[in-house]
């Protein structure tokens, strides 16, 4: 066939006359060669265009070593070959005009560009994500070259491609001014997706501190890793924060992704609290979370196509686990399980949609390309907002308890008015037993005031009595200018104990541990108090640092050597001690002393607990 009907076969791209080409009009020009073996050189690749000019070849015949793309983008799956790529350009208008060419996929390891010019090259690239991001001709996380096109020319676009990643290459074409407003729109949703994850981090970050509860740190590590693997995919990372660092840049994204893996399976396991609901599903979330740490050191071991292979293919399984979680507990828990439901749907529908695009079934937009943004962006908000539901939840019950609690004291208020009436009426009636029945009162009256000022389960004093016995003993010290000491004793690993004995075995600890204080602090001055759950106060009036410190260790060892059985089993128990013991200021408070004694218990905590600690 005579060359001149060449064109019949090998169509050129026309630029005439447009501002933008997208990579779907540039697939229907592109062609592929697979060099299996990777050893084709320039020279070869050009040689065959040649014969194509000469023989007028099809392309996508049976007897060409090229192809025509069929898919948009080319998608080769996970392949050792090296891809050669050609996109024959013309501009018929009689102007000249200036073009870049974009590769819009970040991961592809070695992208060499080629621009030929009848025969010759004019221009060569060589760029990829194993290339010093200094190499780019853009500073730009995609791929980008300039082209210039004369009036009436012909060009020859080459793209050379090797890769551990998945072999796609999204070509398109642009204009400065088309690649201008494109660029608008691209950073708009990058900045808006980041913008949103540094928002819920800090938000979230801030509820932890405040309520100090396992979810919402889990949820901040989430949102900070999985951004982190977006950053990092997206070429946003190697932009910006390692453009030096070429090995660190490909690992990046394994480890980002096992790292938001495992803190996804940490958080699902809080928030659920399947330590209560399920400790089989614990016990299998458990061991997920030790997967995905795995992962995270496989990472560092393991070949780029292998582990994003075995880290998506988990990730499925936990995101479909997380829906099937929250579709089982749809109506027991209320609203917030079903944000949590929501956020997973969301997040593996922008994957599929995502998953969909790479392998050619959608179309390539700005949504189908950015469906794993809008799903996880929408699934943090989700998150978020179920950890928000939750904890109003829990407000609301501990608010109705303590409503219950003001009704209980009324009714015990009105109980010992009652009482006192009675007397009154009884001393009216019966004047000939004034005598016995004033015993009588005075008993219950004692019975009540104990009742008033005494816990119900360890016989210590209570908080209420305590706000006030201290007040007292902290204008004294502050009148007399005497030491005043204050221990705050708190039981270790209690809700452990709790959890895994019951909480009838946790009130005799409880006890257990109030009766060996009352045999150390025995001074008729001072006072001992439950002060909450399983925290104790011993107000001690006159007493130096040293004597507070000694008493303060008495108790922990006694503590110690308490023995607790538990059907056989003996259960040790330990607490932990902040004192202090100063002259109160003449302007202080004894909350003062009580936060004092409480940063040093939480420092005795953060060191190993079991121990004795004093405020500086």
């Amino acid at each position: 066939m005579p060359a001149a009907n060449a064109e019949e076969f090998l169509a050129r791209l026309d630029l005439a006359g447009m501002e933008e080409v997208s990579d779907i009009e540039v697939a229907d020009h592109l062609y592929y060669f697979q060099d299996t073996d990777g050893q084709a050189s320039l020279e070869e690749i050009l040689l065959l265009s040649m014969e194509w000019e000469v023989s007028g070849q099809k392309l996508d015949s049976s007897d060409s070593d090229w192809h025509k793309v069929e898919n948009n983008p080319p998608n080769f799956g996970y392949s050792s070959s090296v891809y050669w790529f050609y996109l024959p350009l013309l501009n018929a208008a009689h102007y000249g005009s200036e073009w870049v060419v974009e590769v819009a996929y970040p991961v592809l390891d070695f992208v060499d560009l080629y621009v030929v010019r009848n025969g010759d090259v004019q221009s060569f690239y060589k760029l990829g994500d194993k290339q010093p991001f200094s190499n780019r001709v853009f500073d730009h996380r995609n791929f980008r070259i300039p082209v210039s096109m004369q009036p009436l020319d012909q060009v020859g676009i080459y793209i050379r491609v090797k890769t551990s990643s998945a072999v796609q290459v999204p070509i398109s074409l642009w204009t400065y001014g088309g690649l201008m407003k494109y660029d608008q729109i691209d950073h708009l949703i990058i900045g808006l997706y980041f913008g949103l994850l540094l928002v819920m981090a800090l938000y979230n970050g801030m509820i932890y501190l405040t309520v100090r509860q396992k979810s919402n740190l889990y949820y901040v590590l989430y949102v900070v890793s999985y951004g982190c693997f977006q950053a990092a995919l997206m070429g946003i990372a190697y932009q910006y924060v390692w453009p030096s660092s070429i090995h660190w840049n490909d690992q990046s994204i394994l480890f980002c992704l096992a790292l938001s893996l495992m803190f996804g399976t940490l958080f699902i396991r809080s928030y659920l609290n399947l330590n209560a609901l399920s400790p089989k599903m614990d016990w299998l979330y458990g061991v997920a979370t030790w997967v995905g740490g795995v992962f995270i050191c496989l990472s560092f071991i393991l070949t780029y196509d292998i582990m994003i292979r075995l880290i998506v293919s988990f990730s499925i399984v936990i995101c479909l686990g997380a829906m099937a979680g929250g579709v089982y507990l749809w109506r027991s828990i209320g609203r917030s399980i079903q944000y949590f439901t929501l956020a997973w749907l969301f997040l593996f529908a922008g994957g599929f949609i995502l998953a969909m695009n790479k392998f050619g079934v959608l179309p390539r937009n700005l949504f189908t390309e950015n469906a794993s943004l809008y799903g996880s962006a929408i699934q943090i908000i989700l998150l978020s907002m179920a950890l928000v539901e939750q904890l109003t939840v829990e407000r609301k019950k501990r608010f109705a308890a303590q409503q219950r609690a003001i009704v209980q004291e009324r009714l015990a208020r009105e109980a010992q008015e009652h009482a006192l009436t009675l007397q009154r009426l009884d001393n009216e009636r019966l004047e000939l037993r004034v005598q016995e029945r004033t015993v009588e009162l005075e008993t219950l009256n004692e019975r009540l005031k104990e009742l008033t000022i005494k816990d119900s389960l360890t016989g210590l004093y209570n908080r209420r009595y305590l706000d006030i016995k201290a007040e007292e003993e902290h204008k004294r010290a502050q009148r007399d200018r005497n030491p005043l000491g204050v221990l705050l004793m708190d039981l270790d690993n209690f809700k452990l104990i709790n959890d895994q004995y019951g909480h009838q075995f946790g009130d005799e600890c409880l006890i257990a541990v109030a009766k060996a204080l009352g045999d150390n602090v025995q001074r008729t001055s001072d006072t001992v108090a439950r002060y909450g759950g399983e925290e104790f106060v011993a107000i001690l009036p006159g007493a130096s640092k040293e004597k507070a410190r000694y008493l303060a260790e008495m108790i922990r060892l006694s503590v110690m050597s308490l023995s607790i059985d538990y059907e056989g089993q003996k259960v040790p128990l330990s607490v932990s001690i902040g004192l202090v013991s100063t002259v109160p200021k003449e302007a202080g408070r004894y909350e003062e002393l009580i936060k004092a004694a409480d940063d040093a218990l939480y420092q005795a905590k953060s060191e190993g607990r079991n121990r004795v600690l004093s405020a500086e």
